[in-house]
This record gives C-alpha cells, sequence and structure tokens, in this order.
C-alpha cells in the first residue's frame, strides 16, 4: 500500500500576494514538448501580511484519465482508472457506444512503467496523474502529465517518480495544461519519497534572496 505524505507550507509577513505552483518533474529520460508535457498539480495562494498555511496531500496513488483540454489549456477528466506500477490499461468504446477503461492487467515486460492504450477509433487526450481514493469509494484524481494526441492502436507510457517541484508567481491555475519548458523557472525541489508521513516547510521572503522555501523548525 502507498504511503501518503502531507505537506505543510506556512508562510508570515509576505509583502506581496504570492501563488506557488506545485508539478511533478518528469523522468530524466522523457522528452517533453506541446503535445506530451507538465499539468499544473497544485497552486497554493499565500497572501500578504498576516501568518497562513495550507496541506498538501501526496497519497502514492497513481491513476490514467480520459481528458479534455478545454478553455485556458484547463484539463477535465471525464473517466479515471487506479493503476500500479507493471500494469497495463485499455480505454475502449463499448457495445452502447461509451468510452470506458477496461481493468488493468499485469505485464511483467514492463518493470515499473504504466501503459495506457487508447482501443478507440480516434484520437485521445490521455494523462497520468495522483489517485486519492476514500473509504465511501469516492475517488480525486488531480493529472500530473498529460499526452493531447494519443491516436487509435497507440499507447502512453509513464514512469511515476514523486519529484515535486515549486516555481512562484508563473500565473497558472490547478490542472492547467503546461506547453513551455519550466526547468529554469524551479525554486524549490524535494523527492517526496525522503520526507516523512507528515513534513512542514515555510515560504521565505527576503531582500536578499527574494522568496525560499525552506523546512519548518521544529517545535
Amino acid at each position: 500500500m502507498p504511503t501518503s505524505k502531507t505537506i505543510t507550507f506556512s508562510w508570515n509577513g509576505l509583502t506581496k500576494k504570492v501563488k506557488l505552483l506545485l508539478c511533478f518533474s518528469p523522468p530524466p529520460d522523457v522528452q517533453l514538448g506541446t503535445d506530451q508535457n507538465v499539468v499544473a498539480w497544485k497552486v497554493i495562494v499565500a497572501q500578504p501580511g498576516s501568518s497562513g498555511c495550507a496541506s498538501i496531500i501526496y497519497s502514492g496513488q497513481v491513476g490514467f484519465g480520459n481528458d479534455e483540454i478545454g478553455h485556458g489549456n484547463i484539463v477535465a477528466s471525464s473517466s479515471q482508472i487506479e493503476i500500479t506500477g507493471g500494469q497495463k490499461v485499455k480505454l475502449i468504446t463499448d457495445a452502447d457506444g461509451d468510452t470506458r477503461w477496461e481493468p488493468p492487467v499485469s505485464d511483467p515486460s514492463l518493470g515499473q512503467l504504466f501503459r495506457a492504450y487508447n482501443k478507440t477509433t480516434t484520437s485521445r487526450t490521455i494523462s497520468v496523474g495522483t489517485m486519492r481514493v476514500y473509504s465511501d469509494g469516492h475517488k480525486d484524481y488531480d493529472p500530473t502529465f498529460l499526452w493531447a494526441t494519443v491516436g487509435p492502436n497507440m499507447a502512453a507510457e509513464a514512469k511515476v517518480q514523486p519529484i515535486l517541484n515549486a516555481y512562484i508567481n508563473l500565473n497558472y491555475q490547478k490542472n492547467q495544461f503546461i506547453t513551455i519548458d519550466l526547468s529554469d523557472d524551479v525554486m524549490w525541489s524535494q523527492n517526496l519519497s525522503d520526507l516523512p508521513e507528515n513534513s512542514s516547510f515555510v515560504l521565505v521572503e527576503t531582500k536578499e534572496h527574494g522568496y525560499q522555501i525552506q523546512p519548518a523548525a521544529d517545535k
């Protein structure tokens, strides 16, 4: 069972409103571009003046989504399915004309990769993202990477590494498909596997260094 991580960001005395964009880093062997790229995972708005905080949860669970890209490149997922490393899944059109995911099946040749096949007759937009499944069966799905055009009988293949990057004031919204390279704008990066179940960080503003994210001091 994946270990859930709760990360809390706090701030105090900021002089301006700050938008903290959180996205996952792609594996080093993945070539990103306008057709396959990052999706804004979380956006935290830190208000100036008084203190504040926001917590995010990384479940460690992974899913694929069958998506549409709406106005402003916002990703809306019409159906999602949970999947684990070493599994593949097919997106099909059933006898009633509905598009749905078949149950995932194991494929030892994949190792820890995840693969989604488009077995419909038209090109599809497919994403991979974090999945949080609640005890009542409700699911929250947040896309992290997206393939804008996966043709019929083609596949999207993902390798998940939980390295979270932070960016300051880039003016993106949650679930927005980002078609440019953000690598030069990373101001903080953290492998979530290295964190305990609960961790805290502070967003700091200084005249000398601008904005920084630092581990919170133990109380």
